[in-house]
């Protein structure tokens, strides 16, 4: 298991939202701009949850084989 896990977010949360997950001792929080395309698959390398916009288009292909989120695929 990891030290923290890794929490991707491309969502706009409240500040309330973000200090509760920045608070805790194992999450790393790592925010990436969806528009960008290339940094969200680098960061989905090793990213344990996602948090996204309604029109963020998450599907089977987005997340590389291997990594945390892509268990089973």
């Amino acid at each position: 298991m990891a030290d923290k896990f890794t929490v991707l977010i491309t969502a706009d949360l409240t500040d309330q939202g973000l200090a509760i997950l920045q608070g805790s001792d194992d999450i790393d929080v790592q925010k990436v701009n969806p528009a960008n395309m290339q940094a969200l698959r680098e960061k989905l390398q090793t990213a344990h949850a996602l948090i996204a916009r309604d029109d963020v288009v998450i599907d089977r292909t987005l997340p590389p084989a291997g990594s945390p989120l892509c268990q089973g695929c």
